[in-house]
């Protein structure tokens, strides 16, 4: 892909794998049946021009070109960045058709919180705030279950139907990843921590990195509170 004319950088679309136990196959499920989904809709219907930090091929020259990683160094979205400046070269940055698999190793809730929020807090740095809001459609199953004490017939026709899409979507997902990321009975309970983490995301003002607190000041960019670990 990176042979194609005009072509900046390639990045890749990603499905999960659970490598510590149990919550890091519920992590794991939340690229493959949250993540994975919604990026190929959006890459097929050209709504979304992602740049991930799973995977980005580039030429040197290119990396030159756009200020090296230096650049990037204190941008919380630093991946999207680099897509952005690639783009202002006047180049693309595609998606091949493939998959790579992010190794999930959350090995308790408290784990997966922190790496999902900042995740969350990233989106919303980058999606307008009214956009980012309305992508409260991408859990139905969430929402239909709050609908229940309020209209119960209604409420269950909803939960019914949201849980049926649901499950579909994630047999679909796997089967294109090639393989079971996770028990489907895990899929409610990992809806329910994916909207759960959306709407702290609103409220996030600093995010973990491997043990480091980054504050974010303002127009994508973050302060380090703590020395960050080198791995």
């Amino acid at each position: 892909a990176l042979r194609q004319d005009g072509v900046g950088a390639v990045t890749c679309l990603y499905r999960g794998r659970g490598d510590a136990g149990f919550w890091s196959h519920v992590a794991a499920a939340g690229p493959s049946w949250q993540f994975l989904p919604g990026a190929v809709f959006g890459v097929a219907l050209g709504i979304a021009q992602p740049c991930m930090g799973s995977t980005i091929a580039l030429r040197r020259e290119t990396l030159e070109r756009i200020g090296g990683f230096a650049r990037f160094a204190d941008i919380l979205a630093d991946d999207h960045a680099i897509g952005v400046a690639v783009r202002e070269l006047g180049l693309k940055v595609v998606v091949p058709p493939m998959l790579v698999t992010h190794a999930s190793t959350e090995a308790s809730l408290g784990a997966l919180w922190r790496h999902e929020l900042r995740w969350g807090a990233t989106v919303r740095e980058l999606v307008p705030g009214a956009t980012y809001a309305a992508s409260i459609i991408a859990y139905p199953l969430p929402i239909a279950l709050l609908a229940l004490p309020f209209a119960p017939v209604a409420g269950l026709v909803a939960t019914v139907a949201a849980l049926a899409s649901r499950l579909a979507v994630a047999l679909v997902a796997d089967r294109i990843g090639g393989g079971r990321t996770a028990s489907l009975l895990l899929l409610p309970l990992r809806d329910g921590i994916s909207f759960a983490i959306f709407i702290a995301s609103f409220f996030a003002r600093s995010v973990d990195w491997r043990g480091a607190r980054l504050t974010m000041s303002g127009n994508g960019r973050v302060l380090a509170e703590t020395e960050i670990p080198h791995s």
